[in-house]
């Protein structure tokens, strides 16, 4: 309590910090959407670098000077792209919404005890993966495929499901 006045505001300190490791040393390419992907792979990695952190800071908005650095940031790259001020707060709020929630949900599995991420995990190999085509049909024939898939983050597939949906509204204009 000698430099916070409570847990809150200590937890706001937290969440501005790693909104503030997340673009240090970045620097715009121009591009909008290579800028976008850049930062939101950052913020997400920044955040899930210290996943009992994350699981604190990512629902919160803090006002504090590192992340009014990065929501600035996202409004200019999207506006200097051309998007109307409408559909520049709309895909940022999508956009910083989406990497926030998948940080929180990837740390979330990371603050995990390990035999228990182990085991969430294993699942996919075990149970996913012996299910009857009878049964499960969609689910045996994509197995494989899950159990390689699913225990790495989807945010980057997301992220440029997002970018992708952008730059079609973009063109469109």
């Amino acid at each position: 309590y000698r430099y916070f006045r409570g847990m809150d505001e200590l937890t706001l300190a937290i969440g501005d910090a790693l909104m503030g490791q997340a673009l240090e040393g970045w620097t715009p390419s121009g591009e909008w959407r290579e800028d976008l992907r850049a930062v939101g792979l950052r913020i997400h990695a920044a955040y899930v670098a210290h996943p009992q952190a994350a699981v604190l800071t990512t629902s919160r908005v803090t006002g504090r000077a590192n992340e009014l650095a990065a929501d600035e940031t996202v409004l200019d790259v999207l506006r200097t792209a051309g998007f109307s001020l409408p559909d520049t707060v709309r895909i940022y709020h999508a956009f910083i919404d989406q990497t926030l929630a998948f940080a929180a949900l990837d740390a979330a599995s990371l603050a995990l005890p390990s035999a228990a991420l182990r085991a969430d995990e294993d699942m996919w190999r075990s149970t996913y993966a012996r299910l009857p085509r009878a049964t499960h049909p969609r689910i045996a024939e994509a197995a494989p495929l899950l159990a390689t898939r699913m225990v790495n983050s989807a945010y980057p597939t997301a992220l440029d499901m997002l970018l992708t949906s952008a730059a079609a509204e973009l063109e469109a204009v």
